[in-house]
């Protein structure tokens, strides 16, 4: 905490005599105070990455990333396969991309679990792999990530030959995405639309009622949910 407080003085309070002080050390002594501490590196990364109290600088966010992220520090991981997806400060690669999302998600990070399943799902970088994708949703899904939810909604609407119980997952996924108000929320709304023209009275009230029991269960274990709802009429 001590070294973090340092850092956010040096870097924000530009105006303040300490930070002028510090401001006077060298940048070996900034790396000193950060040698090992993974969360402090994380913070200085993101203040060259946003531009936050210091010039904009891809490169050394990426660095300071790649230093707390070999030390198993999951957002620096995450923040490390955005940058190679991006390209910011690292030349693209997607396979690089892949590997750090990977670790991230392992940890259980939301936001790395989606962009592992969305790499699965396009094939960037990986093999392409709906079993893997769905499974990488499933789980950023279940942490209430509502683009994980959406194409969860896409992937179950999209089979040829829908199983009543496609229908109902697609329904709810879409129907939980529609309610985050943010981007995909459109896109579910109108993905929703179209899945009920395929759907009996019976498999929407199911539907339905997968929705609201899986949101009172925190997202977890909804396909369960789904699949026991799954032809009841209410």
């Amino acid at each position: 905490m001590y070294r973090l407080i340092m850092i956010a003085v040096l870097l924000v309070c530009s105006g303040c005599e300490f930070a002028n002080e510090l401001r006077q050390l060298t940048n070996s002594f900034i790396e000193e105070v950060t040698t090992n501490d993974a969360e402090a590196q994380y913070q200085l990364g993101l203040k060259y990455n946003k531009g936050e109290g210091v010039s904009e600088d891809d490169v050394k966010a990426v660095n300071w990333y790649r230093k707390a992220a070999n030390q198993g520090h999951a957002k620096a991981q995450f923040k490390l396969g955005a940058m190679y997806v991006n390209g910011e400060g690292v030349p693209e690669d997607d396979a690089e991309a892949v590997r750090w999302f990977r670790k991230a998600a392992e940890q259980g990070h939301a936001l790395a679990q989606y962009s592992l399943g969305y790499k699965h799902y396009t094939g960037d970088g990986v093999l392409k792999d709906y079993t893997e994708a769905v499974k990488w949703f499933n789980m950023a899904a279940a942490q209430g990530n509502s683009p994980a939810q959406y194409y969860l909604g896409l992937i179950h609407s999209s089979k040829k030959e829908h199983h009543p119980d496609d229908l109902i997952l697609s329904y709810m996924w879409l129907n939980l995405a529609s309610i985050q108000g943010d981007e995909f929320s459109g896109l579910a709304t109108k993905l929703l639309s179209d899945i009920e023209k395929d759907m009996s009275d019976e498999q929407f009230y199911a539907a339905q009622k997968a929705s609201r029991d899986c949101l009172q269960n925190n997202y977890k274990e909804c396909w369960v949910i789904a699949a026991r709802n799954q032809g009841k009429s209410f």
